[in-house]
Parts: C-alpha cells; structure tokens; sequence
C-alpha cells in the first residue's frame, strides 16, 4: 500500500440533484421568459395589424368624402346633393342611418353611424347636343356600355343618371368639339335624380360626368359579432338589399364603431357649426366631415390586466364594450380619427 490517495471520479448523489435542481430553475426562468416575449411580440405584432387596419380604411373613406357631389352640383333648392342624410334608402331597398344606427356585437349593443356618399368618379364631358334618349358629346368620355353617369344642365341646377347603350364616334351636329363628337345613345335609371325637373331638363352645353356612384359605408355584425366595416357602390344595376355582408365588400374586420361629425362654415361668425342631426345642408357652404373609427384587437389574452374602456370622442355616450358602464373586458381597442373638408362643397354651383 503507497501513501497516495487515489483520486475521486463523478459526482456524488447529492451533488447531482443541487446541480439538477439548479438546472431546472434556470429552465423554468428561460422558459417563463420567451413565454413573456413571444406574449408581449404578439400583442406588439396585434396592435400594429390592428392600427394600420384601421389607419388604411380611415384613409380610404376620407378619400371618398373628399370627392363628394363631384359631378353633382347642387339641388335646384341649393341643397348639397354629396351626402346622404338621415335615413336613406338605395336601389335595392337597404335602409341605413346617417346618426345612430344601433349594431350588437360580442362587446355589447354600440350606436354606428351610416355613411352615403354620392360623386361622379370618372371624365367629365361637355354636350354638345341632348335629346330624351341621345346625346352629342365632346370626343373623349372614355364611355363603356352599362356605365351609369350623370347629366348636369349648363346652370348645374338639375342633374339626373342615366345608363349608356351605346356609344360611337360621329359627325358634330352642333357646334364644334376640339377633338370630334361621340354620339351616345342612354337608358333610363333611377339611381340619382337633383329634382322632378331633371328628368325633362335640356342638358345642351351642360356636362356629363362617368362612373356615377352611391358609395355608403356601414358597420355590420358577423356570424361571431365582430364587427366589420363594409364599402358598397350601389347603383339600379348593382342594388344593395339589406345592410348586410351581402351589400359591397369589407373593408376592415374587427371594428367597433364608426362615428361621423358634420360642421358647415359660417360666414358670418367665421365658425363651424355642428349640423350633424340637422337636414340636408343648405346655404353652399364649405362642409367638413369628423371621422373616428373604433377597432378591437383580433384575439383576447386573459393574463392581461382589464384594459380601458374605449369611449368615442365625437359621441361620448358610445363605449366599448358598450353600453357605457359596462365592466371592462381583456380585449385591446384603440381608435383612428380624422377630419376632411368635401373640396366640391361651398364652390360647386355654376354662375
């Protein structure tokens, strides 16, 4: 027997189990971890879907309402002929409101506002010559058959749709048009009409515009009670018959309110006055639109604290999740507001 010890190999039991229970802690810590990060990218990666979502259809409706009674003018009473007020009814027979159309959703009943906007997007065209089915227009109109546009009289008192037959080149009959006239033969059609004397109006020297549209925008609740945010263009030949998925496309899913303010210039006072529940506007004054949309976050996430009940600035008695007073839920909103001037009001009227 030597006097050297021999050397120890391994680890004893208990050893392993402090180095394994060690092991298990710092685990459980890098576990929790990307648990928290991956909730926390989630909700980040929510919040911005739900943000643009809501910042692109916010967009594309103050698009809309800037081209508002383009084409149009004003009614013979000096109405603005842009926008749809109180309750209003398409071709089809859908029925919507312009102020406080009641919608449940999963998060409660909310009051909505419905939007109808009326323009004329496309080329605008001089006639040359106008009868009761025909008309002579400066070559150029860029017409295609079906195509609904609107006539407007030389003074833009009356204006009224009519549907294109046919269309063609042909020799100027009245007057002469810088690159040739186009013959067009129309269709009656219902969508649009300024006054009962637009329908026998003389529309020589007055203008026609294409691609008349009736645009309404209108939340809707689906199957789920999500809300979703739906543009329809409606025309006779394109009818919405109820406010529904069934009327134009969706915009924007999960939003929870679209509330609209409508002030109108006084000269007088230099201000702007709230005609939000009034009647048609009148006066051809500037007229400007307040929008805020109310959107929700796709998914809840229960290990979040209750988060603030999101209340509309331009209504304050609409809350989600509504109505107001209701307890809070762990959904995320957030709301898009923006303000837009009708360029085409307050300057439309041809003197």
């Amino acid at each position: 027997m030597t006097g050297h010890k021999k050397a120890r190999a391994g680890f004893t039991l208990i050893e392993l189990m402090v180095s394994m229970t060690v092991g298990l802690f710092v685990l459980a810590a890098a576990v929790q971890l990307t648990s928290d990060q991956s909730r926390l990218l989630g909700r980040a990666s929510s919040r911005l879907e739900m943000h643009q979502a809501a910042r692109l259809a916010t967009d594309l409706l103050a698009q809309d309402l800037r081209h508002a009674s383009v084409g149009l003018g004003y009614r013979p009473d000096g109405t603005f002929a842009g926008l749809s007020r109180g309750n209003f009814t398409v071709s089809g027979g859908a029925s919507f409101q312009a102020d406080d159309r009641v919608v449940t959703l999963s998060s409660g009943t909310v009051r909505t506002d419905d939007i109808g906007i009326r323009l004329a997007a496309g080329s605008i065209r001089t006639v040359a010559s106008y009868s009761a089915a025909t008309a002579q227009l400066c070559a150029g109109a860029d017409l295609e058959a079906g195509e609904v546009v609107v006539l407007l009289t030389r003074e833009g008192l009356h204006a009224r749709t009519v549907q294109v037959s046919a269309f063609g080149p042909a020799v100027c009959r009245d007057g002469t048009c810088v690159q040739g006239c186009e013959d067009v033969t129309f269709a009656s059609d219902s969508s649009y009409l300024s006054d009962v004397e637009a329908t026998n109006a003389d529309y020589t020297e007055g203008e026609m515009a294409g691609e008349f549209q009736h645009l309404v925008w209108f939340l809707v609740a689906d199957a789920n009670g999500r809300g979703l945010l739906q543009r329809a263009e409606v025309t006779a030949q394109n009818p919405c018959a109820a406010a529904d998925e069934t009327c134009g496309g969706t915009v924007a899913d999960n939003v929870e309110f679209l509330q609209a303010s409508v002030w109108q210039w006084d000269e007088d006072t230099q201000t702007w006055v709230d005609r939000t529940t009034a009647g048609d506007l009148t006066d051809r004054s500037r007229v400007r639109i307040d929008l805020e949309l109310g959107v929700r976050a796709a998914h809840s996430d229960e290990r979040d604290a209750d988060q603030a009940v999101l209340r509309s600035e331009l209504s304050p008695t609409v809350c989600v999740p509504g109505p107001c007073g209701r307890p809070r839920d762990k959904v995320q909103r957030y709301a898009v507001r923006s303000s837009v001037e009708i360029r085409n009001s307050g300057r439309m009227q041809i003197r």
